[in-house]
């Protein structure tokens, strides 16, 4: 916003600094600036229901850590705390400069590291110095870090204790704030979904501590989309399959959410317990209920010893605590960040496989808004070597559901078939997703996904799997390879972003020049994507390397041809080829 002149906008920014002044003494930027976390005047620390979720006056600091993470610093900015107790902060690292400075990436990673490994190692002198009771050469750093322990039980061990308990955080200032806006699309019904089932709707905030809101999001475990849910769970309630993944569509990702809460609720008793095993795993926290014999959240935290329940789990509940109060005080400290309108569309559900270029071209729609509104559908839909599944509720722009009934019905049959596309194979000894994919023209992992294979050495003999893109399917029924008769029309291509006529001409055996006559195009040859070409048959027969353990069958298969008419075209008089052998394909 901009005043007569002057812009308000770093007043804006600044504000939560001012609301929470009173929490932290540090100062962003100074390694040796502790910011001690403790009550002042502030906003409330929780704004959610104490009888559904209760908050102990022992995890208090914990929550007031995650607020300031949210609301105080930002993502340049590095928080060096205890691990057990992050309220002990013993220095805030200020990169914005480095991160701002036109340098190699390994470069500002080093410096990074050696900043945070120096203020690291100057306070754990500190600390052992406190531990052996002699004062610290810094006689302020050993004041800061003897009154951050003030509250915290034990005599001169607990220092040593702290020695091994360093961990950083990176601020979420301004990732938080873009989360506001984004969260605006989906909240609305995700909350619906939630108070369907009668549970409470701030649950729907946990998106906030799984994802910021991020459809793609994907962990370095394997979690995905915006409610970090992995393939075996997702598979429980979801349809997680080659060209679908609906783990990636938060609305859908979001009922299987609710669910799962609600499961690990029934068995749990305590919506604490119910959030932080969505984190932990529900098996996992039943056990340290009966073990301790009790669900007082803080003591379970404090006393649940175990090698997979480390910081995030032990924390999952306050940062959930945190991002919802900071949600519903977004005005306080994000002044004039508003969610984005509710995401709105129609359904259309195709009753055979559809590509989905296609489809858009046909509806007149841009191929990204459609792909903006159907997150789970593979990569490959989008780039046409898979198909739209049939029965698949296809979102499409609010108030064209009937556009898109129209351009599906207007599509001849041959571009609708009755399977997905892809060349189907199968596994013979000796082969590798590596070589496999070599041979067809694909990756490894386009592979591993259209067959839901988790490992590329996962395969065995007599498989059959789906290669996409082996074949891609083209509106008149024949192979992107295929050829018929001079003249005639071989296929008909959607143009793709970055794609040039030589290209596409290189792909089919046709010429530049023939691709420009039979579509009436400029003599520049422009093109756009989204466009549709009519592919004549190329001037020369297409030519293909045999690879081992190929058979004439295969090939034939592939090119949308027969093997009598292989056979003819090379003078074969039997089925045998070998590797390397050259054959037309008619």
């Amino acid at each position: 916003m901009v005043l007569a002149g002057v812009d308000l906008r770093p007043l804006r920014r600044l504000l939560p600094c001012l609301i929470l002044a009173a929490l932290a003494t540090a100062k962003p930027g100074l390694a040796d600036s502790p910011a001690t976390i403790g009550p002042a005047a502030e906003p409330p620390l929780t704004i959610l229901d104490p009888k559904v979720f209760p908050l102990p006056s022992e995890l208090e600091p914990n929550v007031r850590f995650w607020t300031q993470i949210f609301v105080r610093y930002n993502s340049h900015q590095v928080v060096l705390h205890d691990e057990d107790y992050p309220a002990v902060v013993y220095a805030v690292l200020d990169f914005t400069r480095l991160e701002t400075e036109n340098r190699p990436d390994a470069d500002r990673r080093r410096q990074r590291e050696q900043a945070l490994r120096r203020t690291e190692q100057k306070y754990r002198t500190v600390l052992q110095n406190l531990a052996d009771g002699d004062e610290p050469a810094d006689v302020a750093a050993g004041n800061r870090v003897r009154a951050l322990f003030a509250g915290i039980p034990g005599g001169p061990e607990k220092y040593t204790a702290a020695i091994d308990r360093f961990r950083t955080q990176r601020g979420l200032s301004d990732v938080f704030e873009e989360a506001i806006g984004r969260s605006g699309r989906y909240l609305p019904a995700m909350e619906e979904t939630f108070r369907a089932r009668g549970l409470p709707t701030a649950l729907s905030r946990l998106a906030f501590v799984e994802s910021m809101f991020q459809e793609g999001a994907r962990s370095k475990v394997g979690a995905g989309g915006m409610w970090q849910i992995m393939p075996a769970t997702g598979r429980r309630y979801l349809n997680v399959a080659h060209e679908v993944d609906e783990r990636f569509d938060p609305l859908l990702a979001a009922d299987a959410a609710a669910r799962i809460l609600e499961e690990n609720h029934a068995v749990l008793g305590t919506w604490p317990l119910a959030v932080t095993a969505y984190n932990y795993g529900v098996n996992g926290l039943r056990r340290a209920v009966e073990r301790l014999g009790t669900r007082d959240t803080a003591v379970i935290f404090a006393r649940h010893k175990t090698r997979t329940f480390g910081f995030a789990s032990r924390n999952f509940y306050t940062e959930f605590v945190a991002a919802a109060t900071v949600y519903e005080l977004r005005q306080q400290y994000f002044p004039g960040v508003h969610p984005a309108p509710a995401i709105e569309f129609d359904e259309f559900v195709p009753d055979r496989f559809v590509s989905a270029a296609e489809l858009a071209q046909g509806a007149s729609i841009e191929l990204d808004e459609l792909k903006a509104l159907n997150p789970a559908l593979a990569d490959e839909v989008w780039s046409d070597d898979l198909l739209v599944p049939k029965g698949y509720r296809l979102r499409v722009p609010d108030g064209h559901g009937g556009t898109f009934a129209n351009a599906y019905a207007a599509l001849p049959e041959s571009s609708k078939p009755t399977r997905q596309a892809g060349y189907r194979y199968r596994v013979r000894r000796g082969d590798t997703l590596s070589a496999i994919a070599g041979r067809y023209g694909t990756s490894v992992s386009a592979i591993q996904r259209a067959n839901g294979l988790r490992q590329p050495n996962s395969i065995r003999i007599g498989q059959e799997l789906l290669i996409p893109g082996s074949r891609p399917y083209r509106s008149g029924g024949r192979s992107s390879a295929s050829s018929s008769s001079s003249g005639s029309a071989a296929a008909v291509h959607v143009v793709r972003q970055g794609e040039t006529l030589g290209a596409i001409a290189a792909r089919y055996g046709a010429s530049v020049k023939a691709i420009i006559a039979a579509n009436g195009l400029p003599g520049s040859g422009l093109i756009v994507p989204g466009q549709r070409l009519q592919i004549p048959a190329g001037d020369r027969p297409t030519r293909h390397v045999v690879q081992a353990g190929e058979t004439l069958a295969e090939i034939a298969h592939i090119y949308g041809t027969t093997v009598a008419a292989i056979q003819q075209a090379n003078r074969i008089r039997n089925h045998i080829i070998h590797p390397l052998q050259t054959l037309i394909i008619p």
